[in-house]
């Protein structure tokens, strides 16, 4: 019998099974790929934190406090705050942790969400997190089984009893520590528990690793864990034209609703662009071009914040207009027409925004001038843009700050913990970069030192 399971080899499995094996706890952890990472993995390596000693030599005056406060306010305290104090509180000493690991990290400037810079960008992005993890894991001593997809997980006598799907083995411990990750990967879960994602059909996709389908809530189910956090998430604007992750718009386009009106300006930050687009009648968009802009964009042309698009450039446009998924017309209401958009409502909306674009200025969201550009010259073009592009899930297990997993009725199951994207209650729909590895750091940490507390019999 091991002292400890832990179920999923990502940046909370990983850091669990460190934080037990330390503790002198006996860990075994079983991955269900070929190999370790998850979605931390394919992410670029962002952890949020305030009051590190990269803040610090770069001049930055912060506080986990001021980090709870605005976190909480960007959450519109829709999370549990006793999570998001653990994780505020904790979020420097795991940037620490990593960076004695041997992970580097730049700190990046601020952004709409952030008036302080709080992001640390690993250099080498998440992949550099894992492997530092998964040898510090190796170093140490620590089991890790690849290819063992859980299939059950059952209650017993002094403690758990974990069987690999694929096969017969059955395991032991004295704890187990769920960390599977979301479920962005299952469109049974996602029309289960994330319904507004799920709505698009087969344009919704996810950037989370294959392996992320939701095990952890079928596994602490079994166990009686309760859920928290029922459709909440984030899933980024796309028009779909193909499954890349190019979530940050070009500022030149121009977002109207089905009434004909802009909604936004179009610079937010990707994030945020989200909620207001979901917000639209119909819960999706139109991004407006003319024939100027579509031509200037060249594939090589960077958007405002440095990135090269994929998917908003003169000859991917050209390409989706012959595959009709991106309406073209010789006039603004035979564009409005076949969008089903408000004919005389865009044409007013575009007089108004080109008389802006002639002034040096928006006279409805005040975007950057130097971003704008008239839309008068034809063939005109418009693209849907929809959420559902899922980037996270954020229902989950439901936790407390020791990351014990609850029941349903709110009480902590002896010798069951979790962390990650598979609780819910820390993460919902933050408009800035960072958290989610965060939270995976942070509360694979604390369940790491709980569980081996536990099975050590020091708790």
């Amino acid at each position: 019998m091991f002292d400890l399971i832990v179920i999923g080899a990502g940046a909370a499995g990983l850091s669990a099974a460190i934080e037990a094996n330390r503790g002198g706890a006996s860990a075994l952890v079983l991955e269900a790929a070929d190999a370790v990472g998850g979605s931390t993995a394919l992410s670029g390596g962002v952890v949020l934190a305030a009051g590190t000693r990269l803040q610090r030599d770069r001049g930055v005056e912060d506080h986990p406090d001021a980090f709870y406060d605005r976190y909480m306010a960007m959450n519109r305290w829709s999370i549990e705050p006793r999570l998001a104090r653990a994780l505020c509180s904790d979020a420097a000493e795991a940037v620490e942790w990593l960076s004695g690991l041997g992970v580097e990290f730049h700190l990046l400037p601020v952004n709409s969400a952030e008036f302080t810079p709080r992001g640390h960008m690993a250099v080498g992005t998440g992949a550099k997190i894992i492997r530092v993890l998964e040898l510090e894991a190796t170093r140490l001593g620590v089991e890790i089984r690849r290819g063992c997809r859980v299939g059950s997980l059952d209650r017993e006598a002094g403690g758990y009893r974990v069987e690999i799907a694929s096969s017969e083995e059955v395991y032991t411990s004295r704890a187990v520590v769920i960390a599977t990750g979301g479920f962005g990967s299952s469109r049974e879960k996602l029309a289960k528990h994330y319904p507004s994602a799920a709505v698009h059909g087969d344009l919704t996709w996810s950037v989370a690793a294959q392996t992320c389908v939701g095990d952890g809530l079928e596994l602490g189910g079994a166990c009686g864990a309760g859920l928290t956090g029922h459709d909440q998430g984030l899933a980024l604007i796309t028009p779909g034209f193909e499954q890349n992750f190019d979530v940050v718009p070009p500022a030149w386009l121009v977002f109207v609703n089905r009434e004909g009106q802009r909604y936004v300006d179009e610079m937010m930050p990707y994030s945020m662009l989200t909620e207001t687009t979901h917000q639209q009648s119909g819960g999706s968009g139109f991004a407006v071009l003319d024939e100027t802009t579509r031509a200037q964009a060249a594939p090589t042309d960077p958007t405002h914040q440095g990135v090269v698009s994929l998917d908003w450039n003169r000859d991917s446009i050209a390409a989706q207009s012959e595959k009709g998924r991106v309406f073209r017309a010789g006039s603004l209401r035979g564009l409005a027409r076949q969008a089903g958009i408000d004919a005389e409502s865009l044409e007013e909306t575009l007089s108004r925004y080109n008389a802006d674009c002639d002034a040096g200025a928006d006279s409805c969201f005040h975007k950057d001038p130097a971003w704008m550009r008239p839309i008068v010259e034809p063939p005109f073009y418009a693209a849907e843009i929809r959420p559902c592009l899922v980037a996270l899930t954020c229902c989950g297990l439901r936790i407390d700050a020791d990351a014990r997993v609850l029941s349903r009725k709110g009480e902590a199951i002896p010798g069951l913990f979790a962390a990650g994207e598979t609780t819910g209650g820390v993460l919902r729909q933050y408009g800035g970069s960072g958290n989610s590895i965060a939270n995976a750091l942070v509360f694979g940490r604390r369940s790491g030192r709980a569980a081996s507390a536990l099975a050590r019999g020091r708790a």
